[in-house]
């Protein structure tokens, strides 16, 4: 807001605050109905008479990230940018490092996948913005540190790997030991910036 910007926090389906219903609602729907709520806020923004609807991005940290990355894979036309802060970019990547990490019962997403990666295939790659890679036409700044332990940092790896095969434009930094959500100051006090930039570079006249 600071820099000129009007900024909308959705909380999408899956989120906590809404009672049960809400929070089970992706259940076999993960990357599915929660992004559609980030693009219904992204096309009420655009309805706005004091937004422009060419720019609009959109930006999160960890299940904010992947609906970042969701939301610029599958929806490729609504956002002019994305920033994603952690977010997963490969669910079955990332299951199998949560199990070997934190036990099979350490985590629930599972669940709404229904089971493992090798019963679900078809619910992990849809809930897996990776699968849509192609389609990505926003450029999009990716930032994360590489001690997270909520994800693992080879999903920025992946990331890098399959959006430059794929030749599409982005941007990576990662801080050497930092945590899922930066725990030092110096952190957000560089982050912050690199992303307040993107931002204007893609989205200011």
């Amino acid at each position: 807001v600071e820099n000129g910007y009007v900024v909308l926090s959705v909380n999408y389906r899956g989120g906590i605050g809404f009672g049960r219903d809400f929070r089970q609602a992706l259940f076999h729907k993960m990357g599915v109905d929660d992004v559609a709520d980030i693009v219904g806020a992204a096309n009420y923004l655009k309805g706005l008479p004091f937004v422009d609807p060419k720019r609009v991005a959109v930006w999160g940290l960890s299940y904010g990230g992947y609906m970042t990355l969701h939301s610029l894979t599958q929806y490729p036309e609504v956002f002019a940018c994305g920033v994603n802060i952690a977010g997963i970019w490969d669910f079955p990547q990332w299951t199998k490092w949560a199990e070997k990490r934190y036990g099979k019962g350490g985590f629930s997403f599972k669940i709404y996948f229904g089971g493992e990666p090798e019963l679900s295939p078809d619910l992990y790659r849809q809930g897996s913005p990776r699968t849509f890679a192609k389609n990505m036409k926003a450029p999009l700044l990716n930032v994360q540190g590489t001690g997270d332990l909520n994800v693992d940092f080879p999903q920025m790896d992946r990331i890098v790997e399959d959006l430059t095969e794929l030749g599409k434009d982005f941007e990576v930094v990662y801080y050497p030991g930092e945590v899922h959500t930066f725990a030092k100051r110096s952190t957000w006090a560089d982050a912050m910036p690199k992303i307040r930039l993107f931002l204007d570079r893609h989205l200011k006249p």
